[in-house]
Order: structure tokens, then sequence, then C-alpha cells
């Protein structure tokens, strides 16, 4: 499964060695936008992710973000 990347500590830069550049079409508005990407097909790929880049926060998919999302909470960030 695809998941949009990034870390709280810098939205910008490429948050993992893992990550790719991707576009993703907005489906509700029709734009697009670019952002790094990273793919875990499965659980024991997710566990591996956490122990190397500690925790994470995983977010569903909505208006805004066609593809769910991991954060690496690698800082300290309010709600």
């Amino acid at each position: 499964m695809n998941f949009i990347i990034y870390r709280t500590s810098n939205h910008v830069d490429k948050p993992c060695e893992e990550a790719i550049l991707k576009k993703h079409i907005l489906e509700n508005q029709g734009d697009s936008s670019e952002g790094w990407t990273v793919e875990i097909n499965s659980i024991e790929d997710l566990v591996d992710f956490t122990d190397k880049y500690g925790n994470i926060i995983i977010k569903g998919r909505d208006s805004f973000h066609p593809v769910s999302s991991i954060e690496i909470y690698d800082d300290f960030r309010e709600s």
C-alpha cells in the first residue's frame, strides 16, 4: 500500500531513505500535488519501518489527501 510520508520536524525534505517523490491527483478538486511516498505492503513492513524510524502516526484519506499518510513523529507538535 502506498502512503504519503513526512516528518513532524520537516514536511518538505525527503523524510526517509525509502521515500519516492510522486504526484497525486486531488480527487474532489482535480488539482495535483507532489509529495513523498513510501510503500508498506504488510504489518511486518510496518513494524520494520517503526523499528527503523521510531514512532509514527497513520492518518486515513480525506478530501485534501487522496492517499493515507504516515508521519514520522520525530519532534513535538500540538494536535
